[in-house]
């Protein structure tokens, strides 16, 4: 089942097959992937997300499809280029498909919910929601900032996060967060702090900093 990769070519899974058709607007590939020749790529079709893989040919060939809402929503935001990472069978994995150490995967849906996950440095990343959270991992969930305004029956897994003996919750006046952009500056900073706790201090800082 070898296939060209081509910005004119795509699949859909039909009844345990693929079927291939043309159509360059629905499907999507992390174009930096393709450029560099990864071996493997990520690619979506519509609700779908699979891997390809390169043949000794050239072509590519169905190696697994990533299953699951969690994991195809980072598949599109990978492709995106809004986020560095993507995530499969339980792992994590950077753009030339090597596994990396992001977070617990039972803290996925977190991860799934934000439009965007920054990289502070090492091993630390902080989730943001506009006007609903702000997470902030070190593998495990560390602290979240939340606006309990917004939690809903759709977002009540984060009232759940506040159960998490480990994790410092902090609940926010709505008015903060509509104030509260996270700016490249802001990641900027977070990586000069030393510790996590200056990180927390530096992020309640902020959010009141922007009602002022």
């Amino acid at each position: 089942m070898n296939i060209p990769l081509d910005s004119s070519c795509i699949f859909i899974p039909v009844d345990g097959r693929f079927k291939f058709i043309y159509d360059s607007n629905r499907f999507k590939f992390r174009k930096s992937q393709f450029i560099k020749g990864c071996k493997r790529i990520v690619v979506t079709h519509r609700s779908s997300a699979f891997i390809l893989e390169k043949s000794v040919y050239g072509s590519y060939k169905v190696y697994k499809e990533i299953s699951g809402w969690a994991a195809f929503t980072l598949a599109r935001r990978f492709i995106q280029e809004t986020s560095d990472f993507y995530y499969l069978d339980g792992r994590f994995y950077n753009e030339d498909n090597e596994e990396i150490r992001v977070v617990d995967p039972k803290w996925i849906r977190v991860l799934a919910e934000t439009r965007r996950t920054f990289h502070i440095k090492d091993g630390l990343y902080v989730s943001y929601l506009a006007n609903v959270f702000l997470a902030l991992f070190d593998y495990q969930l560390k602290f979240v900032f939340i606006n309990p305004t917004k939690i809903n029956f759709q977002t009540i897994y984060l009232r759940d996060l506040c159960n998490y003996s480990s994790v410092k919750s902090y609940e926010l006046d709505d008015i903060v967060f509509k104030s509260f952009r996270i700016t490249p500056n802001i990641i900027k900073e977070l990586a000069k702090l030393e510790s996590l706790d200056k990180m927390q201090e530096y992020l309640s800082r902020k959010f009141a900093f922007n009602v002022i």
